[in-house]
């Protein structure tokens, strides 16, 4: 697995998805799984809520719960965001993956979907089936170039 360069990614055999703001978790995560195996390519997804096992982090213990998205993020190749959560930490999230030279792909309704969001996603799409269309095809076509 390569990461973002430029917004430019090298190769991907398989990719690291991390989700942010998905209400439905589990099912988003499987469908990422089945749609992007259609475009040969094996999707390991990352759901948050397995990585704070049901606890309220947040609540608790915001620095370790920070820390932990943090470490969750640097280690994926993609962050796959739902924008019309209405949540702020989908933002953060964003901006975190940017900085980190992480392809963000974004989910909105919202069009035009605002310049903050348009600069730092390498796609945002108005359905999640568009979005992982998307992010198949982006991630196949950047394998096919590497390979030639």
């Amino acid at each position: 697995m390569t990461s973002i360069t430029g917004g430019q990614p090298t190769k991907y055999a398989s990719l690291r998805i991390l989700l942010s703001g998905f209400s439905k978790e589990r099912a988003v995560a499987q469908l990422v799984t089945t749609k992007l195996q259609s475009y040969g390519i094996r999707a390991e997804v990352v759901v948050p809520s397995d990585y704070f096992k049901g606890e309220d982090f947040y609540g608790r213990n915001p620095v370790a719960a920070v820390a932990m998205e943090k470490r969750e993020i640097a280690g994926c190749d993609f962050l796959l965001v739902d924008f019309d959560n209405g949540k702020a930490e989908s933002l953060t999230h964003m901006m975190f993956a940017w900085s980190m030279e992480k392809g963000v792909v974004g989910v909105t309704t919202t069009y035009p979907p605002g310049g903050w969001v348009t600069c730092h996603c390498v796609g945002v799409l108005p359905t999640l089936e568009e979005a992982l269309d998307y992010l198949g095809t982006f991630a196949s076509s950047r394998s096919s170039e590497e390979s030639t």
